[in-house]
């Protein structure tokens, strides 16, 4: 009963603190769209940025002096880009499991300028298979990230991303736990990365949105 206790005072603490914050700052930041065939382009291009960053994971050619599967070898990226993002870099560090993850996106704005140059606010959720022992093995995150995108030199209807960094915790409070967006990963079976243990069928249940510290 006290357990319990101290998990609903948590709970409850965690939730009037994100309460308490949105009635001091009410307004989220603007939900801003370039029109339909950029967003979708855009979020095509994150997405296949992120199941990049997905594949890097426990690669054993993958290291961070040396990564010909890193985000700089999509097609279409400029070749003076830097082997890794920020947030490539801090995903490549801090792995620390042998499973890899699935990662899903959902776009929150993006906004144009004039020389084609994008900056997207994405969430980016992340589900990983960790307890493959246990009836619900699965645990995700969502982090907010502030991503530049420039037209592909490929096909200047697509776009490549360029930098892509993780905003910090109170950074990413401003923005809203419920939004409609402007672009979504489907949402299947093929969001769930498979599991190590032998025979263990897939379980799905026991999935959270939170935001992570970075």
């Amino acid at each position: 009963m006290v357990l319990l206790a101290l998990v609903a005072m948590v709970g409850y603490i965690a939730v009037s603190g994100y309460q308490g914050y949105h009635k001091s700052y009410p307004a989220y930041p603007e939900q801003k769209t370039a029109g339909q065939k950029i967003d979708q382009a855009v979020g095509r291009a994150v997405e296949h940025y992120e199941e990049v960053l997905d594949k890097e994971q426990n690669n054993p050619h993958c290291t961070l002096s040396n990564c010909p599967i890193s985000s700089k070898f999509i097609p279409g990226v400029p070749e003076n880009r830097a082997l890794f993002t920020n947030a490539e870099l801090v995903n490549f560090r801090r792995w620390v499991t042998k499973e890899k993850p699935r990662s899903s996106i959902d776009l929150y704005s993006v906004s144009a300028n004039e020389n084609g140059v994008v900056e997207a606010i994405v969430y980016v959720t992340m589900v990983k298979c960790t307890s493959p022992e246990n009836d619900y093995p699965y645990s995700s995150t969502t982090d907010v990230h502030r991503m530049i995108l420039i037209p592909s030199h490929h096909h200047e209807a697509d776009y490549v991303v360029m930098e892509d960094e993780y905003f910090p915790m109170m950074d990413a409070m401003k923005y809203p736990a419920a939004f409609s967006p402007l672009y979504a990963s489907s949402e299947d079976e093929d969001m769930f990365p498979e599991c190590s243990e032998p025979g263990s069928p897939h379980r799905f249940a026991g999935l959270t949105r939170s935001f992570t510290t970075r």
